[in-house]
C-alpha cells in the first residue's frame, strides 16, 4: 500500500527496473531515486541501492561495497533532520563569504528512515547509521544528493555505545550531554559538513583527503551550530553539548582503530581543542571549557581550508603529522570498554 501511495517511489522502481533490464542507460535511475521522500506529503517507502563507501579500499580509495537499505520514512523525524540540514546550508554561504568561494546550490534531500532490512555489506558487516548518496561530488553539484539517517542504528548506537561510554568518561557536570536528541543532531551536523562546498579533493590529497574530510565535516558542522548559538542561549547550550558528543564518540572511533578515517578526524579535534584550552583530561575523565569552542573551531576550520584551496599534498601530510597522533589520555580511555560493541 505504501509502495502504491508513493508515486515518486513507484516511478523510481520502474526506473530502476528499466536500467537493471538494459532498456534505459546506467543511472538512469538516479534522479527518480533522488526525488523519492522530498514530498512528506507523499512519503512512503525508501530503498538504497548501489556502492557506497570506500574504507575496504585504503590504498587507493575508490573501490566500493556494494549495499541495499529499505524502510519506511519517519515524517517527524525527517523534519528535526531537515532542520539540521538548513543551519548547514545557510553557513555554506557564511563560509563562501568568509573564504570566497561558491556555496553549493543544489538541493539535499533529506529523509530520515525506520529501517527494514538491509543487505550486501550492510548486511552482514557494516550496519549504517547515515550516508549520503550519489558518490560523485561532481554529480551532487550539478543535480543534489539524498542524505540518508536510519533511526534504529542511531538509537542503538547511543544506548549501547555512546551513552554507556558517555557516563565511564565524562566529569557529572557534562552528562546533561547524554541525549539521543544532541546525539542524533551531532551526527546531522557532520553528515551535513559534507555538504558544505570546500573539500579535500583526492586528486590533489589522495589517500589523505579521506581521514581529513571526515574530520572537516565535523568541524564545519559543529562550528556552524556554534556560531549560530551567538543569537540564542538555548542553541548555545545545544552546540557545546554537541562537541561534547563528538568527543565522546572519538572513543568510539578509536575503538574501531586509530588508523581509520573517522578516528584520524576525531584526533586531530581533540588535540587541537586541548592545544586551545577548551578540553583536558583529569582522573580519566574529559572536562571542557565550553566558553573557548567556538574560537577553537573557528581557528581549525581557518586552517583547513587554508590546507584544502593550497592543492598541496605536503601540506596536508605536514598538518596530520602534526595534530594526528591519539593523546595517550585517549589511548588510554579508548581501552576500557572492551565488554561494548566496537560499532
Amino acid at each position: 500500500r505504501l509502495a502504491v501511495e508513493s508515486s515518486d517511489f513507484e516511478r523510481f522502481i520502474h526506473a530502476l527496473i528499466e536500467e537493471l533490464q538494459g532498456r534505459a542507460p546506467p543511472d538512469s535511475a538516479i534522479d527518480p531515486w533522488l526525488r523519492v521522500g522530498n514530498n512528506l506529503e507523499k512519503a512512503g517507502l525508501e530503498l538504497s541501492l548501489g556502492f557506497h563507501e570506500s574504507y575496504a579500499d585504503p590504498l587507493f580509495g575508490m573501490k566500493r561495497a556494494i549495499h541495499g537499505v529499505f524502510g519506511i520514512v519517519n515524517v517527524e523525524e525527517t523534519r528535526k533532520f531537515r532542520r539540521v540540514q538548513r543551519v548547514l546550508q545557510n553557513f555554506d554561504a557564511v563560509l563562501g563569504k568568509k573564504y570566497g568561494y561558491e556555496p553549493i546550490t543544489s538541493h539535499t534531500n533529506v529523509v530520515a528512515i525506520n529501517q527494514l532490512g538491509c543487505g550486501g555489506l550492510y548486511g552482514y558487516n557494516l550496519i549504517p547509521s547515515a550516508y549520503i548518496l550519489p558518490n560523485s561530488e561532481a554529480y551532487r553539484r550539478r543535480n543534489g544528493a539524498k542524505q540518508t539517517y536510519c533511526l534504529e542504528s542511531l538509537q542503538a548506537r547511543f544506548d549501547m555505545i555512546a551513552k554507556p561510554i558517555g557516563m565511564e568518561i565524562l566529569h557529572p557536570d557534562y552528562r546533561v550531554s547524554l541525549k539521543l536528541r544532541l546525539f542524533q543532531k551531532a551526527v546531522a551536523s557532520h553528515e551535513g559538513g559534507h555538504g558544505v562546498n570546500f573539500l579535500f579533493d583526492t586528486e590533489y590529497f589522495g589517500d589523505l583527503a579521506s581521514p581529513i574530510e571526515e574530520g572537516r565535516a565535523d568541524v564545519v558542522g559543529l562550528y556552524a551550530h556554534l556560531d549560530e548559538g551567538h543569537r540564542s542561549a538555548t542553541k548555545t547550550k545545544d552546540a557545546q553539548l554537541m562537541v561534547v558528543n563528538r568527543m565522546i564518540d572519538s572513543v568510539r572511533r578509536m575503538r574501531t582503530g586509530a588508523h581509520k578515517p573517522h578516528a584520524i578526524g576525531s584526533v586531530v579535534q581533540c588535540n587541537w581543542l586541548m592545544d586551545n584550552k577548551a578540553m583536558r583530561f583529569e582522573k580519566g575523565k574529559m572536562v571542557f571549557e565550553p566558553g573557548l569552542f567556538l574560537g577553537a573551531y573557528a581557528s581549525l576550520c581557518d586552517e583547513l581550508y587554508r590546507i584544502s584551496s593550497s592543492h598541496d599534498r605536503w601540506e596536508l601530510e605536514t598538518f596530520l603529522d602534526n595534530w594526528k597522533t591519539p593523546p595517550d589520555e585517549l589511548v588510554e580511555i579508548s581501552g576500557k570498554f572492551g565488554h561494548l560493541p566496537v560499532d
